[in-house]
């Protein structure tokens, strides 16, 4: 059964992505005063890393509530239903390079921080082995920059020119095939190193200096296994499910799952936001104490007057 982008239907993804966006600007302030004011001081390099990451996935979800890109037509190219609407072709495989872009930075940013992570926790355990380690951080940021790029152009194929066209063109099929590669690798790194991590953090707590040391360790790995579950769902294996269908020729289907894959990918930081104050414990209690209210006991010394008899 073909499945058609109706007008309900695009409606529908219009309402999500304000709705998304709207939760997540509420949400900013509150998150980014915690993570600069009320992280700890052995929190500094997880405080960096949220920092970094930070006006990424801002910048994305910025694009999708100002421009709000549907994918509707056979063409495969945006429609804009935001308060900024442009009508150009050249917008539209603007924002899609864009987006791709952010996307993968972020993620990449993530993978390393957890490599990173797993490096400087492995040192208290044996001793790392630094070349292999800048070879990784390499790969991670070569394979980035040749992703980028070949998406790039198989997003503006129809917009070069006559000869580099035709040369894309041949070459399309293999384009998305190393596509896939790419996200199949970035998911197989987050689950390589999150498992490394759950297994060295094991071996940490009994060479760790302080109970106190352990605890932190642990809460900042659940944090970033949760965020790292956050990011294969809401954009790794939406993005890989999108070149799969890619493959099917169907316009329909695919721009519905396009639209789809926007739609998550919107939702990214908010649920970021919200993993990180509920599972690091000074951001939680900091938003607890905003809406708790601390119920103050004054005692008021009663006097009684007697009479001398």
């Amino acid at each position: 059964m073909m499945i058609v982008m109706t007008p309900c239907l695009t409606t529908i993804f219009v309402a999500i992505f304000y709705i998304t966006g709207i939760a997540t600007f509420i949400l900013t302030p509150f998150y980014l005063y915690a993570v600069i004011v009320k992280s700890r001081q052995q929190m500094s390099t997880y405080r960096t890393f949220m920092l970094v990451s930070f006006p990424f996935s801002a910048l994305t979800t910025m694009i999708y509530v100002i421009m709000v890109p549907i994918y509707i037509d056979k063409t495969f190219h945006f429609r804009f239903y935001g308060i900024v609407a442009p009508k150009q072709e050249i917008f539209s495989a603007i924002v899609a390079a864009c987006l791709n872009i952010i996307g993968n930075i972020n993620t990449d940013l993530l993978l390393i921080f957890l490599i990173n992570r797993y490096y400087v926790v492995s040192k208290y355990v044996v001793t790392p082995d630094q070349v292999s380690y800048k070879f990784i951080y390499a790969y991670v940021g070569v394979t980035n920059g040749i992703e980028c790029v070949s998406t790039t152009v198989l997003i503006a194929r129809n917009m070069l020119p006559l000869t580099i066209k035709e040369v894309v063109y041949s070459y399309e099929s293999m384009m998305f095939v190393m596509t896939a590669f790419y996200q199949a690798t970035r998911i197989g790194g987050f689950i390589t190193i999150v498992y490394l991590n759950l297994k060295l953090g094991v071996k940490y707590a009994s060479a760790a200096s302080s109970p106190a040391v352990v605890r932190l360790h642990k809460m900042l790995t659940k944090t970033v296994i949760a965020n790292v579950i956050s990011t294969l769902v809401l954009n790794r294996f939406p993005v890989l499910l999108v070149i799969v269908v890619s493959f099917s020729n169907n316009m329909e289907l695919l721009n519905l799952f396009t639209n789809i894959m926007s739609c998550l990918s919107n939702s990214e930081l908010l649920m970021d936001i919200l993993i990180t104050m509920y599972f690091v414990v000074p951001y939680r209690r900091f938003v607890v104490n905003l809406f708790v209210r601390k119920n103050t006991v004054v005692f008021v010394p009663s006097f009684v007057n007697t009479k001398l008899l």
